[in-house]
């Protein structure tokens, strides 16, 4: 975790007088004015504190340390001001985003123990953010395991659909890649809140009543409530609530929301799932390409044009064969991944082609096998 602290003034008395005075105490660096300190911000950090001098020209401190904030959140910031500028350090401290402001000439004594107060500020935001990132990796593991053991072939769709979203986004060089793959593998999360027999008649094609439908329809609905209360989760929430939501406003949810007004997230998965799903029925890529063009109103124009133009190599041909590895049910392991479906002996299917093997799964098999046994031998790919 970094303690450097940055210090910035257009007076270099003053920055020799800093390292001078704390030199022993902090791991201190300057920057003689604001485009200098801007740099040093973004080559050497990051850093844990930046005191900023008020007046500077080219760069005052109220820019500067509003740019420090854009571009690293998490850094301290603290602003020197000198008596005439006292009520504009009050008006940048109430719009927020300042830690503390000190007046020139500042005492050593109080400096130092500004210093000290701010680090500890940065130390408990920087814990805090591990913490959450801890919670958050731990939530989404396990919400994956039970996508995984209660919707299996959801689950596989929701790999593929991880792959190629990916894919895309990697070629487009999207940000927040993090929250589009988490988006994807969680797009149809909502089906657990619809009864099983729902969604087996639903795979199978079997006919639907008025209010199956009806709870077909909610699935985005259902795994938007089930992720938004969760912390950084909002952008992944508002992606699953519109990933069937067509460009042109049709669709579910029934809203004014149209167009670009769709989060980026939703009208890619959208597009992608629909790939996915085609592809799962064994349809090759040229009655694919004409689904996708002949539904293309419902797709963000750019995208698709992106995709059937090579990016995120969708239609890509056919994969080379890899030799699958039967073993017994005794040799799964964490890790490995399913070349073919797994059965029970009855016939009932128990996780789909391609599902990634987790400990979970494993203990759910044990339990499984304690009532009836698994067909065996399982096939895994090559590791």
């Amino acid at each position: 975790m970094s303690r450097k602290i940055l210090f910035v003034d257009d007076e270099p008395s003053i920055l020799r007088g800093i390292q001078r005075n704390f030199f022993d105490r902090f791991e201190i660096e300057t920057a003689e004015g604001g485009p200098a300190g801007l740099a040093r911000f973004r080559s050497e950090g990051p850093f844990a504190v930046v005191v900023s001098d008020m007046r500077m020209p080219e760069i005052n401190g109220t820019a500067l340390l509003s740019e420090i904030r854009n571009i690293a959140p998490d850094t301290v910031r603290i602003l020197l001001t000198g008596q005439a500028d006292l009520n504009d350090a009050i008006e940048v401290i109430n719009k927020g985003g300042i830690f503390r402001f000190l007046t020139k000439p500042c005492p050593p004594e109080l400096m130092e123990k500004t210093l000290q107060e701010a680090i500890r500020q940065y130390e408990l935001v920087i814990a805090e953010r591990e913490l959450l990132d801890q919670t958050l990796q731990g939530a989404i593991k396990v919400l994956i395991e039970i996508g995984a053991t209660a919707l299996p072939r959801a689950h596989q769709q929701a790999i593929a659909l991880r792959k190629y979203v990916r894919d895309i986004a990697i070629d487009l060089e999207t940000p927040n890649l993090w929250e589009l793959e988490i988006s994807s593998l969680f797009a149809r999360i909502g089906e657990l809140a619809i009864p099983g027999e729902v969604i087996s008649k639903h795979t199978e094609n079997q006919p639907l009543s008025r209010i199956e439908k009806e709870l077909l329809t909610r699935v985005p609905l259902e795994g938007n409530i089930l992720l938004k209360s969760i912390p950084r989760l909002e952008g992944v929430a508002a992606n699953i609530l519109y990933h069937e939501k067509n460009f042109d406003g049709s669709g579910f949810p029934e809203d004014a929301v149209a167009g670009e007004e769709i989060p980026f997230g939703a009208r890619l998965i959208h597009l992608v799932r629909h790939f996915v799903v085609l592809k799962s029925k064994g349809l090759p890529d040229p009655a694919i390409r004409a689904s996708l063009k002949r539904n293309a109103t419902n797709f963000d124009p750019g995208l698709l044009e992106a995709v059937l133009g090579g990016v995120g190599k969708l239609f890509s041909g056919e994969e080379g064969e890899v030799t699958a590895i039967p073993i017994r049910f005794v040799e799964l392991e964490p890790g490995q991944r399913l070349a073919a479906e797994m059965v029970a002996g009855n016939g009932q299917l128990l996780l789909e082609k391609e599902s990634l093997v987790t400990p979970a799964i494993i203990q759910r098999l044990k339990n499984w096998t304690r009532i009836t046994r698994v067909k065996e031998p399982i096939f895994i790919y090559p590791s």
